[in-house]
């Protein structure tokens, strides 16, 4: 599976997006969600469903429960919600899919993403991290503020992630979406 972008296959994908990310307060304990970000993300999903991707063969991956919240309200209407897989990064671990799309939702810092004492950005000891980015058997998207993973410290998993994306030309506009294609291998 891949995705046409810019002339060429990636079976990788970062998009762009500027939104500013929200202290949702309505949970309890608060959590954080990016209106801009699940906009593009219900723009995406209804552009593969277009494409005759199957629901089941989707999955959203959030590293908070208030995006994976307002996600569910956006999407409520595009199938029987049984079938489709929005969860939080902690409730994922051991299941894969054939498209996974992470929400990073965080736009100015990388929240307990950063934390130095957890050392969650860190390769060797990024359960996170490794869940988000390894649980897609053909096509890995990444919605999320580019710049603000690009601008971590070398040794960081995200960073390293982020400059990867971006030298191979696969990092894109949220406005792109509609001019990218689902391919089958």
């Amino acid at each position: 599976m891949w995705l046409q972008c810019r002339g060429g296959t990636a079976s990788r994908v970062w998009f762009n997006v500027n939104g500013e990310d929200e202290r949702e307060s309505r949970t309890e304990p608060p959590t954080r969600c990016n209106q801009r970000e699940a906009w593009a993300i219900k723009e995406f999903v209804e552009k593969l469903l277009s494409q005759n991707v199957q629901i089941s063969q989707i999955t959203i991956i959030c590293y908070y429960a208030g995006q994976c919240d307002l996600l569910a309200r956006l999407l409520e209407n595009q199938s029987d919600p049984q079938s489709f897989k929005i969860s939080t990064v902690d409730t994922y671990q051991g299941c894969e899919n054939d498209v996974i799309i992470v929400s990073m939702t965080r736009t100015r810092t990388l929240g307990f993403l950063a934390n130095r004492r957890l050392k969650l950005l860190h390769e060797d000891s990024n359960p996170r991290c490794n869940v988000s980015m390894t649980r897609a058997r053909g096509v890995l998207v990444i919605f999320g503020r580019h710049e603000t993973y690009t601008s971590v410290g070398e040794s960081e998993y995200l960073g390293r992630l982020a400059r990867d994306v971006a030298a191979r030309r696969e990092v894109l506009r949220a406005e792109d979406i509609s001019s990218v294609e689902f391919c089958r291998s």
